[in-house]
């Protein structure tokens, strides 16, 4: 399966099922937004790094208990 391809949603629901793959492709695909919005607020590298690793950890940890509508506003919004 090209993961790639697949919606956000879809990819939600994967990992919802404990893919990894889906993780890892949501992962690819927002990690670099998040870092910048989180650099952006703290203007300071390490600590941008570091919030953004905690906010896809968390992210994987919750995966089966989370209600996500949008994952950019949920990746976001937890940014804040």
């Amino acid at each position: 399966m090209n993961y790639r391809l697949l919606s956000d949603d879809e990819l939600v629901v994967l990992l919802k099922e404990s893919n990894e793959h889906a993780f890892k492709e949501l992962y690819l695909r927002y990690w670099k937004q998040v870092y910048q919005s989180a650099y952006k607020k703290i203007y300071h590298k390490e600590f941008a790094e570091e919030l953004t690793q905690n906010l896809f950890v968390d992210l994987w940890r919750r995966r089966e208990s989370l209600s996500i509508q949008s994952l950019s506003a949920y990746l976001f919004g937890s940014l804040k």
